[in-house]
């Protein structure tokens, strides 16, 4: 595969280095129909309001036999607010994109150590920006934050080895191509 033929069109309602298309919310997509290999779809399911709408446009501009490429949280806290609508089990986003895909592969990511570790630091890291002050001492407490972190970590790998009931994730990957219409 040659990457210097790679094409990359970014989209995105927030403007940013990548991004060559800013959109409106639940507007169709400035992009001709069948006119995309792949699409990669990260972390932006949960936050709209019409998700049929946005699967809808990565059908529209995906080529027939073109890969969707689609990840989605299912245990995290909330963010992005107040546009955080949904979260997904491997068979909710799973059933989604088997209405005109073909699924290749959907796996989960984290187990309940990493899972639960993730959760404590976020929160950990909430609390601290609730207030001037412990803002403040964000910057002198930075030695005990990383100790924190490796020490979460390091216990949420052990529990993620330990934990066989693939029940407790925080992210579902799927890779699906398109079928005929």
């Amino acid at each position: 595969m040659n990457l210097e033929k790679i094409e990359h069109v970014g989209l995105d309602i927030y403007l940013g280095d990548h991004v060559d298309i800013p959109l409106t919310v639940d507007e169709t997509w400035p992009l001709e129909a069948s006119s995309f290999d792949a699409v990669l779809c990260t972390q932006v399911l949960e936050h709209t309001a019409n998700l049929e709408s946005i699967i809808s446009e990565i059908s529209r501009v995906l080529k027939v036999g073109g890969i969707a490429i689609i990840s989605v949280p299912f245990i995290y806290n909330q963010h992005g607010t107040p546009d955080d609508y949904r979260r997904f089990y491997i068979y909710g986003i799973k059933n989604i994109m088997e209405k005109g895909y073909e699924i290749i592969n959907v796996k989960t990511q984290g187990g309940v150590g990493s899972t639960v570790g993730v959760l404590i630091l976020n929160w950990v890291e909430m609390q601290m920006n609730l207030y001037k002050i412990t803002r403040l001492l964000k910057g002198i407490l930075l030695p005990v934050w990383i100790v924190l972190c490796v020490f979460i970590n390091t216990l949420g790998w052990i529990l993620d080895y330990a934990d066989k009931t693939e029940s407790f994730y925080s992210n579902t990957w799927l890779v699906a191509r398109k079928r005929c219409a």
